[in-house]
């Protein structure tokens, strides 16, 4: 792979992500109140590593060299 297609690739595979949540709740029986309810939360991402690195080998393993510019220089969402 072209070292700008794997820079691109890797910065966004490595930049963080926003986390999953959601809620749920249950109502109300015949029998009178019933209530319960679910929060869930996770973090998706590259497990709280460095980031740098992990762009590093990212684009050393899809390119086969060196990125032309360290991870935290690339601007973010453009790749």
């Amino acid at each position: 792979m072209a070292l700008p297609e794997a820079e691109k690739l890797c910065a966004e595979t490595v930049a963080p992500k926003a986390p999953l949540s959601g809620e749920g709740r249950m109502g109300v029986t015949s029998g009178g109140t019933f209530e319960s309810g679910v929060k869930l939360t996770f973090t998706m991402g590259s497990g709280g590593g460095d980031p740098g690195a992990a762009y590093d080998r990212c684009v050393r393993a899809r390119a086969g060299q060196a990125p032309s510019r360290p991870y935290y220089t690339v601007p973010q969402g453009r790749g």
